[in-house]
C-alpha cells in the first residue's frame, strides 16, 4: 500500500519514475512532461546534469546512497539507470588502485568460478537494461531516451578525454570522428525501425510488433562509441494481412501515403488511396500529417545508413507490391480434368493488372508467381505433380508470400543497419554467435588492442491480453514470462542462494515463481509444452481439424483431472505401443492450464504471471507452418531487380537454426522449421546474452487502460506491481545486503581506520569489524562475515567511506608538512651552491672577453690587408672599363651611323634632306647649315653600307674600264693586269645580280604563276608561287632603295618640290582643280597625248589628299581632343588636359586658316567649259551644244558606218567608225537631260545651304551656275523628242562616260546640313512628278492596344518576327509607336517591370506620318533626316495602312538602280557577273560600277569613305560573354547601338536590340541573372575596317543585315555600324535624295516601258533585241550565292559548323586536285547520317554527299536551268563559269521569290507585260 500510495502522489506531481532499489518504475503520464524551470524533462542540460552528478572514483553503492541522503539530490531518472550502466562498464577495467571496491554486483556473476580471475584480468563487464512492462506502458519511448542519453553523454567524454590526454589526442582523433557520426546513426535507427515495426494496437498507439536487443559497443579507454548491433525477434508478420477493428497495419503503409508526392504514388500505381488495398482494411483513412512528418523522417534515416535515391525508390516499390499482391483475388474457375475436381481457383480478370504491377515492382515473372499461387508441387514416386489449389489455398498462398516479401525487407533492413554501424572489433563475452559479431573496415595499418564492451537495451513486446487473443500473443506471453524468469533469478533465487553458501544469517524471502507457466508453454523436465504439441499438429487435414486436433490435445494433456497420471509427453503413437505393456494413467490438470466451461471446442486459458490470458486456437496452425510452398521461396532467386533478390537473400540467411530438442518429425523437410521453434530458439539466445551481462532493469506502467493523462487507476497499477514482483523487491533489498565485498579487499582498504593499539592487539577481517563495531556502535544486523566476503547495507557503507576519506586527508596533512621542511632543506643546499657556480662563471667570463679581443685585432689585421687587395683589382677594372667606353665613344664620333641599317640611314638621309629643304623654304639658313654639315658622315656612312646593285656594279665596270682604257693608252701594262682581273670579277658578279627590269620582269612572272595555280585550283602550288612572289618583290625594293638613295636627279628634286609646296588641302585643291581644267582643254582640243599626262598629274595630286588632311577631318579630330580633354579634367588629369588644351588651340587656328584658304578656292561653272568640237567627214568643224545633237549626229555616223558595210566599202567603213568611236568619247562632256536635272537640284540645294550661311559670294556663283544648268536643260529638252523609258534604259552607256564621272566637276565649300523642314520643301517642289509612297510596298502594321504591357507587345512581335508594333487609342486612332530599341532604351534601361509597364508609357506618342499618296522620295528623305527607322502610312482617310522600313527601302534603292544600271553599261555588266561568280570582291565592284557615277553627282564627287573614319570617336558597345542583360541594355541604350560581345579580344556575339525583345523581354528572362552569351547571335559575319561604306552597305543589302561588326585582321574588334550610319557616312540626307530620286526614276522607266508602243525604227529595234536578250537570259542574272567549298576528307561535324558560322544549307565538296565531288545540304545531313545513328565527328562528308551532281555554266539559259531544278526536285544546283570551276550556288528559294518580286513589279504594265516578265524571270 505504501509503494502504491508512493506511486500515485509521485505521478500527481509529475514525478513518473520511482527508485526501488536497483529496480527503476515508469508511470507511463501519456502527456509531455515540463519542468519548473520551463525545460524539457530529457532536455540535453539535464542528460549533462545527470552525467556530472556522478563522481570517477565512487562507487555505484556509494552514489546512490549519496543521491538519496542528500538534500539536493537529483530525482529518479531513466537517465540515472543509463549512466550507471555506462559508468559500471567503464570501470569493470580499471586497475585495482582506482577501481571501487564495493559494488552492487549481481549476484550470479560474484557465484562465477572465475569471477575473481575476471575481476584480476580486467575483463569487460558488459551491461544490459532490460525494460519491460504491458503493452502501452511506455518501453519504446524509454529506450528511445537512453540511447539518446548515451549517445550525447559519450561526446563529453570523448572530449574530456581528449583534453586530459594530450599525448593520445592524435591517436583517438580518427576514432572521436567515427564515433560521433555513428552515435547520430545509432540514434537515427530507431524511427527507421517503428516505422517499419511498430504499429498502431487497441492498447498503444505506437506498439512495438517486434523485439529488440540494441549492443551498443563502447572503447572503454575513451568511452565513445565504436559500434551497435540490431537483433530482432519475431516480426508479427500476421499484421501483414489482417487487422482487427481499431488497429493499423504497420506505419510505413500509411506514412507513404500521406508523405509522399502525387507523382511517387502514381508512380506505384498508389494514387486510388488507402480505401483501395485489402491489407489496409480498405478504410478510407484522411492523410495524417504526423504521418507525413514521420514518412520525411523515415527517408532521412534511409539516407544515413547509406541508401542511394535509387535503392529508396526500390524499398518503396517493394512496400507497394506487398499492396498490390494483397489485391489479387481468385475465383472457383471451370476444369476439363476430371481428377482435379470443381474447386480449381483461377486468378480474377480484375487482378491481373495487380498481379503485373507487384510483379514489375520485384522484378519478377508474372506466369511463374501466378503458377506458384495456383498449384502446388507434389514429389511421388521421383516424379512431380502439380496439384491444382482451391480458392482458399491460393488465398493462404498469397498471404504468405506477402509476409515472406514483406519480412524479407524488414530483415534486410536491419542487416543493413548493422553494417552501417558496425564496430571495429567482436563484442568479446558476449556469448552470441559468429553471426552476431559486426566487423567494420580497419582504418589504420596497425591499432594496439583496446578493451570494448557493450550496453545491450531490450526493447520487446510487453504482456498482451485482448478480448481474441491469438497464436501471435501467446508467443509475445511467452517472451514475457521468460524475461520475469530472467528477473526474479537474478533478483531472488540467486540472490538468497549466494547468502546460503557464504553462511549468512537470512531469513528466506518467498516470491512468485512462473517456472511452471514456462513449462508448460515450451515444455521441461520431460514434459512435453503447448509449443511442441502445436509443432506435431501439423499433418493432413483442413486448417480448422488441426486447429481442433491441437485444442483436444491440449485438454487431454493439460485440462486432465487432479491426482491422475501424467502423460504429457506421449504421443498418440506411443500411447498405441504401450497399450499392451500398462494401463493408461489419468492426466493431471496443469496449474497454469485451465479448461474453460464455455468455448472449450475452440478456447483455453494459460495462467500467466500477469494475469490468465484466453487463447482462441483458430489459425494457430496455419500461423506456426506458414502456408510457404517451395516455389514461392524460390521465386526470389529469379528476380531480376538485383535489390529484391538480395532482401530475398537475406531473409534465408538470417532464419534462424532449428531447436536442436525439437524431434525430426517437427523439422521434416516438407514443412521446414515451425515458427515456434524458431522464436523459441531466437529467445533463447537472447536470455544467453542476457546471462553474460550485468542487468538494469526498468519497469514501465500503466496507469489506466484508456491511455488517458493525468488518470491513475490504483486497480490497474496494483495488478502490475503484483505480478512483476515489485513488492518482494523492495523487501529483499530493504531486509538484504545490498554492498558485498571480498576480505582482503576490505581490510586493505578500511585498516587504516584502526588505531596504532588496536592494530597491534590483533589482525585480520574479525578484528577489523569487532573494533569497528565497538567504535560505531553497530550490530551485526548492519553487516555480517561470509566465508569469502563482507556484506554490508548502504548507510554503513557510507560511513565507513566518509572515514577512510577523512582518515586519508589528515594523514595527507602530515605528509604535506615534511614534505614542506624537505623542501625547505633542498632550497638552502641549491642557494649555497648556485652561488658558488656564480663565481665560477665569473671568472670564465672574464678569460673568455680577453680571448675575444686578441682575436678581433687578428680578424681587423687580416680583413683590412684583404680590403686593400680587393681595391687595387677595382681601380684596375674600372680603367679598363673607361678605355672600353672611351673608344666607343671614339668610334661614334669618326662614324655615329655605325649601328644603323642601310635601310634606316636612307629613311634618316631623306627626312634630314627634307628638313634641309623646308628651312631653306622658310630661310632658316642657320638650321639648314647645321642640317647641311649633318648630313655629310651621314651621306659617306651611307654609301659605304649602300648594297652591292646591278647600277652600282655596271658604274663599278665603268670606271674600272675607264681606268683599263687610260692604262692602255698610257701603255702601263704593269697597272693593267690588276685592273683586268678587277674587271672580270665584277663581270662575274652580274649572273647574281639582276638588273631592276629583269627583276621586275621576275615579278610579273611570280604574279602570273599565283593567278594561274589560284585559277586551277591548285593551292598548295599557288603557296609556292606566292612564296616566290614574296621574294621577287623583296628584291625588287631592296634594289630600288639601294638605287633610289644615290638619285640625285632632278626629277626627285622636282617630285619633292612638289610636295612641299602644297601647305594646305585648299592650296592641293587650287592644283587640282587646275590640273582638271588643262584635261578639260586637252579633250576639248583632241590633245589626248596631253591630257593622259594631265590625267597622271591629276592622280597624283589625288594621291596627296590623305596627307593633307581637309576641313571635316580637322573637324572629327578637333571634337575628339575635346572629348578627350573632358574626360581628362573629369578624371583631374590636368596636366594631360593642359597639353591637350594648346593642341586644341593650334588645330583650331589650322582650321580657320583651311577654312580662309578653302573660299578662294575657285569654281568651275558649266559655261567657262569649252564645247566640244568634231570635224566630220568633210571636214567642217561642228560644235555641239547639247547632247541631243551629238547624238543624232551619232546616229547618222552609225547609218555611214552601216551603208558603208553593206556597200562592201570597208575602208570608207573604217574612216566612218573611227569618227564615231570620237563623237563616243565626247558623251561625258555633254551630259543628258536627266543628269541635268540632277546636277541642276543638287546646285540649287548648296545655293540655299549658302544662303543660310550668309555667304552670299558662294550664293552668287551658284545662281549663275543655275542658270546656266537651267539654259542647257531647257535647250535639252526643246530639242529632245522624248523617248520611250525603254529606248532610253537600253541605250547603251560608254565606258569613257563612267570614268568620266569619277572626275570632279567642281570643288565646293563644307557647308552644314540643311533642316528637315527646307529639305523637305526643296523636294517637295523639285519631285514633283515622284512616284507615291504606295510604290515603296509598305509592311502591314502590327497592331496593339495603349493599355497593352510592354510584355504583351513584345511577344506579339517576336512570334510575328516584326520590330516595330502600331498603338492605338481606345477609339482606334493612332498613339504612337514602340520599336525594339524603345524597348531598350525606355525600358530595359530604366530598370522596368515590362509586365506591369504599360506601353503607352514608354512608346513615341504622336509620330510623324506619310500618306499613301504622298511623293516616296520626300518620305525617303525624311526617314534619313530625322533617322527614322519606321514611318506609319496612313491612307486618304487617316487610317494606318502600312508601316515604311528604311532598311526595306534602301535595299529596294539599291535593287533597282542595280537593275536599271544593268541595262546600259557593259562595264557594270560584267562586274554584276562578277559578283554573281562568287569572286572575291566582284560585289563591291559591280555596286561602286553601277552607283559610282550617281553618287558621284550626288555627294560632289566625294570618295566612298571607309568604316574606320565613320568609327573614329563613337562609343564602344563591346561587352563579355558573362555579362547579364541589364548591364548590357544599359550601355546599348546609352550608345544606341548593338551589343559586340567579346571573349579574349575574339568577336563571338553581337546583340542587337530586336534580339532584346524577341529573345529575353518576351521570354521574360531574368535581365540580373542571363548573361548574353545564352541569347546572343553567334560567329556574325563581319568586315574589315578598311572596307568602303559602299561595299558595306551591298553586304547589307545582300544578306539583309541592320547591323555589321567591323573587326581588324587580327580579330580585334573596331565598333559596329548600321544601315543609318552608311547613309549619314556617305553624305547623308543631302546626297541620299538624288539616289532615291533615280531609283524612282529607274522604277518609273521599268514600270511604263511595255506602256508605250510609239513606232520607229529605233524603238522596235531596241525592243526586239531586248526580248531576243531576255528570252536567252544567262544563269549569271539569277545572281547564283557564293559557294561554300570543304574538302572530301573533312568530316560531316566540321561541314556542319562552317555551315552554321555562315549561315548556309548546302557546301560544294572538292576532291584532292581541287575539282567538283559533289554536294552536300542539310537534308542530306538529316536523311543519311542522323536518320542512320552515324556519328559525325568520324563520318567522312564524302560518305553521305551527292557524288558527281548536276551542274550549269553561267553562260546557260537561266529558264533552263531552273526548269531542271524543278523537274528533278533540285533545291540547289552548283554553278561554273567557262572554265569548270565552281563560282556558285543556286537556290530554287531564293530563285522563286525574286521571280515573285519581278512579278510584283510589273503588276501595273497589263497582261503582255506581266507575260514578259514570267518569260524573263
Amino acid at each position: 500500500a505504501s509503494l502504491l500510495h508512493a506511486l500515485r502522489v509521485r505521478y500527481n506531481r509529475d514525478e513518473i519514475y520511482t527508485s526501488a532499489g536497483p529496480i527503476l518504475m515508469s508511470v507511463n503520464p501519456y502527456k509531455t512532461i515540463t519542468l519548473s524551470d520551463g525545460k524539457d524533462l530529457y532536455s540535453e542540460e539535464r542528460m549533462l546534469l545527470y552525467r556530472n552528478s556522478s563522481s570517477s572514483f565512487v562507487s555505484s553503492s556509494a552514489a546512490a546512497s549519496t543521491a538519496v541522503n542528500s538534500p539536493n539530490a537529483l530525482p529518479c531518472h531513466l537517465f540515472q539507470v543509463a549512466d550507471r550502466a555506462y559508468n559500471s562498464l567503464l570501470t569493470s577495467v580499471m586497475s585495482n588502485d582506482v577501481e571501487p571496491h564495493m559494488e552492487e554486483e549481481d549476484a550470479l556473476v560474484m557465484m562465477e568460478k572465475d569471477h575473481e580471475q575476471k575481476r584480476r584480468n580486467h575483463v569487460v563487464r558488459n551491461q544490459s537494461v532490460v525494460i519491460s512492462g504491458e503493452s502501452g506502458a511506455g518501453k519504446t519511448e524509454a529506450t528511445k531516451k537512453i540511447m539518446q542519453y548515451l549517445a550525447r553523454v559519450t561526446k563529453d567524454t570523448a572530449a574530456g578525454e581528449k583534453a586530459k590526454s594530450p599525448e593520445k589526442a592524435n591517436d583517438n582523433e580518427q576514432e572521436n570522428k567515427a564515433a560521433t557520426s555513428l552515435e547520430d546513426r545509432v540514434l537515427s535507427s530507431n524511427p527507421l525501425l517503428e516505422s517499419f515495426g511498430n504499429a498502431r494496437t487497441l492498447k498503444n498507439d505506437n506498439s512495438s510488433r517486434f523485439g529488440k536487443f540494441i549492443k551498443i559497443s563502447f572503447n572503454t579507454e575513451s568511452g565513445s562509441i565504436v559500434g551497435a548491433t540490431i537483433s530482432n525477434y519475431l516480426l508479427e508478420k500476421t499484421r501483414i494481412t489482417t487487422q482487427i477493428e481499431g488497429e493499423r497495419n504497420y506505419h510505413i503503409f500509411y506514412q507513404i501515403f500521406s508523405g509522399a508526392d502525387d507523382a511517387t504514388l502514381a508512380k506505384f500505381k498508389l494514387d486510388n488511396g488507402i480505401a483501395a488495398f485489402r491489407y489496409l482494411s480498405n478504410r478510407a483513412t484522411l492523410k495524417s500529417r504526423r504521418d507525413a512528418n514521420a514518412f520525411a523522417e523515415t527517408m532521412a534515416c534511409l539516407d544515413q545508413i547509406g541508401l542511394s535515391d535509387g535503392e529508396k525508390s526500390e524499398v518503396m516499390g517493394i512496400i507497394a507490391a506487398v499492396l498490390h499482391i494483397g489485391n489479387i483475388d481468385f475465383e472457383v474457375g471451370k476444369s476439363d480434368d476430371i481428377h482435379s475436381g470443381g474447386d480449381k481457383a483461377q486468378m480474377t480478370e480484375s487482378s491481373a493488372e495487380c498481379l503485373k504491377t507487384a510483379c514489375s515492382l520485384l522484378g519478377l515473372d508474372e506466369t511463374k508467381v501466378s503458377e506458384a499461387m495456383l498449384t502446388k508441387l507434389l514429389s511421388v514416386g521421383g516424379k512431380t505433380i502439380h496439384k491444382p489449389q482451391d480458392v482458399a489455398q491460393a488465398s493462404d498462398k498469397r498471404d504468405a508470400f506477402a509476409k515472406l516479401v514483406y519480412s524479407s525487407l524488414f530483415v534486410w533492413l536491419v542487416n543493413k543497419i548493422n553494417v552501417t554501424l558496425a564496430s571495429d572489433s567482436s563484442l568479446p563475452g558476449d556469448g552470441g554467435s559468429a553471426e552476431d559479431v559486426v566487423f567494420s573496415p580497419k582504418r589504420s595499418s596497425y591499432k594496439p588492442p583496446v578493451p570494448t564492451g557493450f550496453i545491450g537495451v531490450l526493447d520487446i513486446y510487453g504482456f498482451e491480453n485482448f478480448d481474441n487473443n491469438g497464436f501471435e500473443q501467446l508467443l509475445i506471453n511467452y517472451a514475457n514470462e521468460k524475461l520475469q524468469r530472467h528477473f526474479n533469478r537474478h533478483l531472488f533465487e540467486v540472490e538468497q542462494s549466494l547468502y546460503s553458501s557464504e553462511g549468512v544469517d537470512w531469513t528466506y524471502i518467498t516470491f512468485n515463481d512462473n517456472r511452471p507457466c514456462l513449462e508448460l508453454i515450451e515444455g521441461g523436465g520431460g514434459n512435453v509444452g503447448i509449443l511442441s504439441t502445436l509443432d506435431d499438429c501439423g499433418g493432413m487435414g483442413t486448417a480448422a481439424e488441426r486447429d481442433i486436433n491441437f485444442l483436444a490435445q491440449l485438454h487431454q494433456k493439460f485440462g486432465g483431472v487432479k491426482g491422475a497420471s501424467n502423460m504429457n509427453g506421449m504421443s498418440k503413437k506411443k500411447k498405441k505401443k504401450n497399450t499392451n505393456k500398462s494401463p493408461m494413467k489419468e492426466p493431471i490438470r496443469h496449474q497454469n492450464f485451465i479448461t474453460p466451461k464455455f468455448g472449450k471446442d475452440r478456447d483455453f486459458v494459460v495462467v500467466h504471471y500477469a494475469g490468465e490470458v484466453r487463447y482462441t486456437v483458430t489459425g494457430f496452425v496455419e500461423k506456426n507452418v506458414e502456408t510457404l510452398s517451395n516455389e514461392l521461396k524460390d521465386l526470389g532467386s529469379t528476380s531480376s531487380n538485383v535489390l529484391t533478390h538480395g532482401i530475398f537473400g537475406a531473409s534465408s540467411a538470417s532464419s534462424p537454426a532449428a531447436d536442436p530438442t525439437t524431434t525430426p518429425a517437427r523439422r521434416s523437410a516438407i514443412r521446414g522449421v515451425s515458427v515456434a521453434s524458431q522464436f523459441r530458439t531466437s529467445l533463447q539466445m537472447l536470455v544467453m546474452d542476457l546471462e553474460c551481462t550485468q542487468p538494469h532493469y526498468v519497469r514501465c506502467i500503466k496507469p489506466n487502460a484508456q491511455k488517458a493523462y493525468s488518470v491513475f487507476d490504483s486497480g490497474e497499477v496494483l495488478r502490475q506491481l503484483r505480478y512483476s514482483g515489485m513488492m518482494e523487491t523492495i523487501r529483499i533489498r530493504r531486509e538484504g545486503y545490498a554492498l558485498r565485498e571480498e576480505h582482503e579487499s576490505f581490510h586493505r582498504r578500511f585498516h587504516l581506520l584502526l588505531s596504532t593499539e588496536e592494530a597491534k592487539k590483533g589482525e585480520g577481517i574479525s578484528h577489523l569489524v569487532k573494533c569497528l563495531s565497538k567504535r560505531l556502535n553497530l550490530t551485526d544486523a548492519e553487516w555480517q562475515i561470509g566465508h569469502t566476503k563482507i556484506f554490508l547495507k548502504r548507510d554503513l557503507a557510507s560511513k565507513l567511506e566518509v572515514l577512510a576519506h577523512l582518515r586519508v586527508r589528515a594523514a595527507a596533512r602530515v605528509v604535506g608538512k615534511f614534505g614542506r621542511k624537505i623542501a625547505r632543506e633542498r632550497a638552502s643546499r641549491l642557494l649555497t651552491a648556485w652561488g658558488r657556480l656564480r663565481l665560477i662563471l665569473i671568472r670564465k667570463h672574464r678569460k673568455i672577453a680577453a680571448t675575444n679581443k686578441i682575436s678581433s685585432a687578428y680578424r681587423m689585421h687580416t680583413t683590412r690587408k684583404s680590403y686593400k687587395t680587393t681595391l687595387q683589382s677595382a681601380v684596375r677594372l674600372q680603367c679598363l672599363c673607361r678605355i672600353a667606353v672611351a673608344r666607343e665613344r671614339v668610334r661614334i664620333l669618326r662614324d655615329p651611323y655605325f649601328d644603323m641599317s642601310f635601310k634606316e640611314l636612307d629613311i634618316l638621309h631623306k627626312e634630314e634632306v627634307a628638313r634641309m629643304e623646308n628651312a631653306v623654304n622658310a630661310k632658316d639658313f642657320k638650321t639648314a647649315a647645321v642640317i647641311e654639315n649633318k648630313l655629310v658622315p651621314l651621306k659617306e656612312s651611307l654609301e659605304s653600307k649602300r648594297p652591292l646593285t646591278r647600277s652600282v656594279l655596271e658604274s663599278r665596270i665603268s670606271e674600272v674600264q675607264s681606268l683599263l682604257d687610260d692604262a692602255v693608252s698610257r701603255k702601263a701594262f704593269a697597272e693593267c693586269a690588276p685592273l683586268q682581273d678587277k674587271m672580270e670579277a665584277l663581270i662575274q658578279k652580274r649572273a647574281h645580280l639582276p638588273t631592276n627590269d629583269e627583276l621586275k620582269e621576275a615579278v610579273r612572272l611570280a604574279e602570273k604563276d599565283v593567278a594561274d595555280a589560284a585559277a586551277r585550283r591548285d593551292f598548295t602550288g599557288a603557296a609556292s608561287a606566292q612564296t616566290a612572289l614574296d621574294k621577287a618583290n623583296e628584291r625588287l625594293d631592296d634594289a630600288m632603295r639601294s638605287e633610289g638613295a644615290n638619285d640625285d636627279s632632278a626629277d626627285s628634286k622636282e617630285s619633292d618640290n612638289v610636295d612641299s609646296r602644297f601647305q594646305s588641302r585648299a592650296d592641293l585643291e587650287i592644283a587640282i582643280v587646275e590640273v582638271t581644267k588643262n584635261i578639260d582643254n586637252a579633250i576639248a582640243k583632241k590633245e589626248f597625248s596631253n591630257a593622259t599626262k594631265y590625267q597622271a598629274e591629276l592622280e597624283e595630286l589625288e594621291s596627296l589628299r590623305p596627307t593633307l588632311p581637309s576641313l571635316e577631318e580637322i573637324e572629327t579630330e578637333l571634337s575628339g581632343l575635346k572629348s578627350e580633354m573632358d574626360e581628362a579634367i573629369k578624371k583631374k588629369n590636368f596636366k594631360k588636359a593642359d597639353s591637350l588644351h594648346k593642341d586644341i588651340d593650334k588645330l583650331e587656328a589650322k582650321l580657320e586658316e583651311e577654312r580662309a584658304k578653302m573660299h578662294s578656292v575657285p569654281e568651275v561653272k558649266a559655261s567657262e567649259k569649252p564645247l566640244p568640237q568634231f570635224t566630220n567627214e568633210q571636214g567642217e568643224s561642228v560644235t555641239f551644244e547639247s547632247r541631243f545633237e551629238l547624238e543624232e549626229e551619232i546616229d547618222r555616223f552609225k547609218s555611214l558606218v552601216q551603208n558603208a558595210a553593206n556597200s562592201k566599202k570597208f575602208k570608207e567603213a573604217s574612216q566612218y567608225q573611227q569618227q564615231l568611236d570620237q563623237l563616243e568619247e565626247l558623251k561625258p562632256l555633254l551630259p543628258t537631260a536627266e543628269e541635268l536635272k540632277c546636277e541642276l537640284t543638287k546646285t540649287k540645294v548648296e545655293m540655299e545651304s549658302a544662303i543660310q550661311n550668309k555667304d552670299f559670294e558662294k550664293a552668287e556663283q551658284l545662281h549663275e551656275v543655275v542658270e546656266e544648268l537651267e539654259k542647257k536643260l531647257e535647250l535639252e529638252q526643246k530639242n529632245t523628242v522624248q523617248p520611250s523609258a525603254t529606248s532610253m534604259a537600253d541605250l547603251p552607256i560608254a565606258p569613257a562616260a563612267v570614268k568620266a564621272f569619277k572626275t570632279p566637276l567642281h570643288v565646293s565649300a563644307i557647308t552644314k546640313p540643311i533642316t528637315a523642314a527646307k529639305v523637305s520643301k526643296s523636294l517637295a517642289t523639285t519631285f514633283t512628278n515622284s512616284r507615291p509612297v504606295s510604290k515603296l510596298r509598305p509592311k502591314a502594321p502590327m497592331l496593339s492596344h495603349s493599355n497593352s504591357s510592354v510584355l504583351a507587345v513584345a511577344q506579339m512581335l517576336a512570334s510575328k518576327r516584326g520590330d516595330a508594333a502600331i498603338i492605338t487609342d481606345p477609339i482606334g486612332g493612332l498613339a504612337g509607336i514602340i520599336t525594339d530599341t524603345d524597348v531598350t532604351r525606355r525600358v530595359v534601361a530604366k530598370m522596368l517591370p515590362a509586365s506591369t509597364t504599360c506601353v503607352s508609357d514608354v512608346m513615341t506618342p504622336n509620330p510623324s506620318c506619310v500618306s499613301m499618296s504622298d511623293p516616296a522620295t520626300e518620305a525617303l528623305v525624311t526617314m534619313v533626316e530625322n533617322r527614322f527607322r519606321h514611318l506609319p502610312v496612313t491612307d486618304d482617310n487617316g487610317a494606318v495602312v502600312g508601316v515604311l522600313d528604311i532598311a526595306k527601302c534602301l535595299n529596294d534603292a539599291i535593287s533597282k538602280l542595280e537593275r536599271s544600271k544593268d541595262k546600259g553599261s557593259n562595264a557594270a555588266e560584267e562586274a554584276l557577273k562578277a559578283s554573281l561568280g562568287g569572286v572575291g570582291g566582284a560585289q563591291a565592284a559591280a555596286l561602286q560600277q553601277l552607283l559610282g557615277p550617281l553618287l558621284s553627282q550626288a555627294f560632289s564627287g566625294q570618295s566612298s569613305p571607309t568604316l574606320r573614319s565613320i568609327l573614329a570617336g563613337k562609343p564602344s558597345t563591346v561587352v563579355g560573354p558573362n555579362s547579364n542583360l541589364q548591364d548590357v541594355g544599359a550601355m546599348m541604350a546609352e550608345a544606341r547601338k548593338a551589343a559586340l560581345v567579346v571573349d579574349n579580344g575574339q568577336l563571338v556575339g553581337i546583340f542587337g536590340f530586336k534580339d532584346m525583345m524577341s529573345r529575353a523581354i518576351a521570354k521574360e528572362l531574368p535581365l540580373n541573372h542571363t548573361s548574353v552569351s545564352t541569347v546572343m547571335t553567334r560567329n556574325p559575319e563581319s568586315v574589315s575596317p578598311d572596307t568602303t561604306v559602299l561595299e558595306a552597305l551591298q553586304l547589307m543589302h545582300d544578306n539583309k543585315f541592320l547591323t555589321l561588326p567591323v573587326c581588324e585582321a587580327n580579330g580585334s574588334v573596331v565598333g559596329i555600324v548600321d544601315v543609318m550610319d552608311c547613309v549619314y557616312a556617305s553624305g547623308g540626307a543631302d546626297g541620299w535624295k538624288t539616289i532615291f530620286a533615280s531609283a524612282m526614276e529607274c522604277d518609273d522607266m521599268t514600270d511604263t516601258a511595255s506602256v508605250h508602243s510609239h513606232s520607229g525604227s529605233v524603238n522596235r529595234s531596241v525592243r526586239s533585241s531586248r526580248s531576243t536578250r531576255k528570252k536567252d537570259m544567262p544563269v549569271s542574272k539569277l545572281r547564283p550565292k557564293a559557294p561554300m567549298i570543304s574538302a572530301s576528307s573533312d568530316t560531316v561535324l566540321s561541314v556542319a559548323q562552317m555551315l552554321a558560322s555562315k549561315r548556309g544549307d548546302a557546301a560544294i565538296i572538292t576532291d584532292n586536285s581541287g575539282g567538283l565531288a559533289g554536294i552536300i545540304t542539310d537534308t542530306d545531313v538529316t536523311r543519311r547520317l542522323v536518320a542512320k545513328n552515324l556519328p559525325a565527328s568520324t563520318t567522312c562528308v564524302s560518305d553521305v554527299m551527292t557524288p558527281n551532281p548536276s551542274c550549269v555554266s553561267m553562260s546557260d539559259p537561266a529558264t533552263e536551268a531552273l526548269v531542271t531544278m524543278v523537274e528533278n526536285r533540285f533545291r540547289h544546283l552548283p554553278v561554273t563559269d567557262d572554265n569548270g570551276a565552281v563560282v556558285g550556288v543556286l537556290d530554287i528559294a531564293k530563285c522563286l521569290n525574286d521571280a515573285i518580286s519581278k512579278l510584283e513589279h510589273s503588276k501595273e504594265k497589263g497582261s503582255d507585260a506581266t507575260e514578259e516578265a514570267l518569260k524573263a524571270s
